[in-house]
């Protein structure tokens, strides 16, 4: 179960977090929040266009954050407050960002892997998994990655030649994930 602390920043408080901490003020707070995170930044504008990955300063980056700059991401930000308010997080947010750049990837890799073997994708479009990215070698040896949702998805170890990777550690170093899959082939 995971906790949030909030603080009234004068001492001995001004009565603030207490009104907050209601339950009906942190639905309505929460409700907030995803309702102007889904305007925001899951508009065209946003999510795909700018390129935003994961936090930039037209949604959650600041002066004020810069050292927690990578742990900041707004589809995880809205996945987490849907899940708080028993709400089903909408996995299309990642799969429309995930799915083609992982598509371009393996296209990249296919053309620069020629005699080596294939990359190969497939969509999963489930909680546990959202893409499965295998690479074929001349001598039909088949090793997978599977991306998986950072909250949905559990880490698994690896298992019948498929090792699990979480979608965010994938955009962040998709090279590295790639590597491993043609060296371990």
């Amino acid at each position: 179960t995971g906790k949030i602390f909030l603080a009234d920043t004068l001492e001995n408080g001004a009565g603030f977090c207490e009104e907050l901490s209601k339950d009906k003020n942190i639905r309505r707070l929460l409700e907030h929040a995803i309702k102007i995170g889904r305007e925001n930044f899951e508009s065209p504008e946003h999510a795909l266009e700018s390129g935003c990955i994961d936090s930039c300063h037209q949604c959650l980056a600041s002066y004020e954050n810069r050292f927690m700059i990578g742990d900041l991401d707004w589809r995880l930000a809205l996945d987490v407050a849907e899940l708080a308010l028993g709400l089903e997080p909408n996995l299309n947010r990642w799969l429309d960002f995930i799915g083609p750049r992982v598509a371009t990837l393996c296209e990249s890799m296919n053309k620069r892997s020629k005699n080596r073997g294939r990359f190969v994708l497939d969509s999963i479009n489930s909680t546990e998994s959202l893409f499965r990215i295998s690479f074929e070698d001349s001598s039909t040896n088949r090793k997978s990655i599977e991306l998986y949702h950072p909250v949905l998805g559990t880490k698994r170890s690896t298992s019948n030649g498929i090792k699990y990777v979480e979608a965010r550690r994938f955009l962040v170093r998709p090279e590295s994930i790639f590597r491993d899959l043609v060296s371990s082939s």
